[in-house]
């Protein structure tokens, strides 16, 4: 940053043009570097988090299959049940906080 205020200093018009324009195009690379590793970073978060759902999903899927067949007959047992099976995230959501109560 403090080579671009340097720039006003010169006396030579096409080292001051030189000059800036190497500024430019390092700030300009600076730019799309970023631009580039949020692109590829936002990809991976989504991949992480579809994977953290499908993973939930099947830890819940399997700790519902392990209970008893009486299980299921009960009130509060299948009030939440259906949320489980939801494929929005929402009811992903509920279907947690509901399955384990603090």
């Amino acid at each position: 940053m403090s080579n671009m205020i340097e720039v006003f200093d010169f006396d030579n018009l096409t080292r001051m043009e030189r000059k800036t324009k190497e500024s430019v195009s390092i700030y300009v690379g600076v730019g799309l570097y970023a631009v580039v590793a949020y692109l590829i970073q936002h990809c991976f978060f989504s991949i992480m988090g579809e994977n953290l759902t499908t993973r939930v999903r099947r830890m819940m899927f399997s700790a519902i299959l392990r209970n008893e067949v009486g299980w299921f007959d009960e009130e509060e047992s299948t009030k939440w049940l259906g949320l489980c099976y939801s494929k929005e995230p929402l009811g992903d959501t509920r279907c947690i906080v509901r399955a384990n109560p603090l």
